[in-house]
């Protein structure tokens, strides 16, 4: 039998061990959201081995980095291997920390969060982790994975984009030369809105694709038949 594998949006946790944080606290908070949440001291998943700092990251959705007490080697290193992954990196900082000319210096260009104690720390990342999970819910995301899935087994090597950055696409798939540029949509009704499909084809003609690049429209919903006509015409492949 197989092992099951988990679809939940995987967070991984980064912070400064030594500053006595209840951070085992913090990830049960975490989890009952319907998330992963991992450290550097966790398994990505029950019965796996124990995956390198750098796995584990590569593996996970969001990126958490807490600066409690000092912006530390080690989680300078994760915090670049989250930015070079490209994954969606959330900042808390603790407000007394803020005006620390080298932190200041570190964080300029990014939106960070301040924070006061462990209790406001808390709050404010299951707020954002909730908002989230609003506006990114679990059928969208699963259905992304299952299309990654997919695009792997025919042997394309894949990259999913991350949730705060505006994109045109949710995932890129390569193969012997080819790009494809994939978007996935799964929404709560039956048939999907004419809008959605039309702002979608907008967006595909802004990225100007070239010979041996594909834009592909993966839909979870049934599609107006007018619509599919004019995708048809159009030459965007529509799944």
């Amino acid at each position: 039998m197989g092992t099951s594998i988990s679809l939940k949006k995987k967070v991984y946790v980064c912070y400064y061990y030594s500053n006595n944080m209840d951070i085992e606290l913090l990830r049960k908070k975490i989890n009952k959201e319907g998330f992963q949440a991992i450290t550097g001291r966790n398994e990505i998943m029950p019965g796996e081995r124990i995956l390198s700092v750098s796995e584990s990251i590569t593996k996970c959705d969001y990126f958490v980095l807490i600066i409690s007490d000092e912006f530390s080697q080690y989680m300078r290193e994760e915090y670049n291997t989250a930015l070079k992954y490209e994954k969606s990196v959330m900042v808390f900082i603790k407000s007394e920390l803020y005006g620390d000319g080298e932190i200041n210096k570190e964080f300029k260009d990014r939106l960070v969060t301040l924070w006061d104690n462990e209790t406001e720390l808390s709050m404010k990342i299951i707020e954002t982790m909730v908002g989230l999970r609003y506006k990114y819910p679990v059928r969208g995301y699963q259905l992304e994975v299952l299309v990654e899935d997919l695009f792997k087994f025919y042997g394309c090597d894949t990259r999913r984009t991350a949730y705060t950055q505006d994109s045109n696409y949710d995932i890129y798939a390569e193969k012997d030369g080819k790009k494809f540029y994939i978007e996935v949509k799964a929404v709560r009704s039956r048939i999907i809105s004419k809008s959605s499909i039309a702002n979608t084809i907008v967006m595909s003609d802004l990225m100007s694709l070239k010979n041996d690049e594909y834009f592909v429209l993966v839909v979870a919903n049934m599609i107006p038949s007018l619509i599919k006509e004019y995708v048809n015409k159009r030459q965007i492949s529509c799944d």
